[in-house]
């Protein structure tokens, strides 16, 4: 007897819920990057705008691929306003636009283990700006400032390292989820043996009721008979074999002629007519049928 299992309880499904939270999310971000952009305040000057679309850009990438690209697009709005422009952002936007390009490229492109060449690629590209853009152009001092290094770079280190250990722990949860997902299949398919059970035949000791008109089975006749049968059946294959030789000795050859031809007796005929004698060796031979005969003649 085997134990029913209780059926396993089903987890509720949630991702319609997650993904209204990120679409939320995503929506969100991009929308305060906007308004940070389009409409700046008097006292954020280029430093809070840079800090802020590098932050909101790979914050917004967190929630789905395309809201870091929209953000990314969305840099182009303070040059909308040519009176109200930083002029620090025509340098800053083709220069942060495409170290951020690069870096959401390279993190689409991978795990979390590509994250680290994504933020060496980008902060490479602010440093070799600060290092050669003197030298290429001499007006182009502000990759060289700190403050423009301080607010492109801690962003970006933020934000990586943020998704770097949402990545691994999301990788952790699905690598937990699919072990506990083949143990069950492999309890599932591995199902314990059900053994029959055992059924006992107990013989009853009441004798079995016989029909009279029915005749015995041959076996209980034979069990019945016992040693007197195979007694009998010995000596009527002795008594058929002598037969013919005695009547060959005592019937005249007219009345031998004028006798119709004797059937050869069977073994149940031959044991009930024939009668066994004392001494088995002597045969039984009826005077009274030989006197009642003529003796052959001369």
């Amino acid at each position: 007897m085997t134990a029913v299992s209780a059926p396993a309880r089903t987890k509720p499904d949630r991702s319609g819920l997650w993904t209204f939270l990120r679409l939320l999310g995503g929506w969100a971000t991009v929308a305060a990057l906007a308004y940070l952009l389009w409409m700046p305040s008097k006292d954020s000057g280029w430093p809070t705008m840079l800090f802020g679309w590098v932050l909101l850009t790979l914050l917004a990438d967190e929630f789905a691929g395309w809201f870091g690209y929209i953000a990314l697009a969305l840099g182009i709005l303070p040059l909308l306003h040519a009176e109200t422009a930083p002029e620090q952002w025509f340098i800053i936007l083709p220069l942060i636009g495409g170290a951020l390009f690069a870096l959401l490229i390279m993190k689409h492109s991978g795990g979390p283990f590509v994250l680290p060449f994504g933020a060496l690629l980008f902060a490479g590209t602010i440093i070799g700006a600060a290092k050669f853009g003197v030298k290429i152009d001499p007006s182009l001092k502000l990759p060289a400032s700190t403050t423009f290094q301080h607010m492109a770079l801690l962003p970006m280190l933020v934000m990586v390292s943020f998704s770097f250990v949402r990545q691994l722990i999301s990788k952790l949860l699905r690598w937990q989820a699919a072990r506990r997902a083949r143990a069950a299949a492999v309890a599932v398919t591995t199902t314990p043996a059900v053994t029959a059970p055992a059924t006992s035949t107990v013989a009853s000791s009441a004798p079995a009721k016989v029909d009279p008109a029915k005749p015995a089975p041959a076996a209980a006749q034979t069990v019945a008979a016992g040693p007197a049968q195979a007694a009998a059946s010995a000596e009527s294959e002795r008594g058929v074999v002598a037969e013919p030789i005695t009547a060959a000795l005592t019937t005249p050859p007219t009345a031998a002629a004028s006798k119709p031809p004797v059937a050869a007796p069977t073994a149940e005929s031959a044991a009930a007519s024939v009668s066994v004698p004392a001494n088995p060796t002597m045969i039984d031979i009826d005077l009274s049928d030989i006197a009642g005969e003529n003796p052959p003649k001369g």
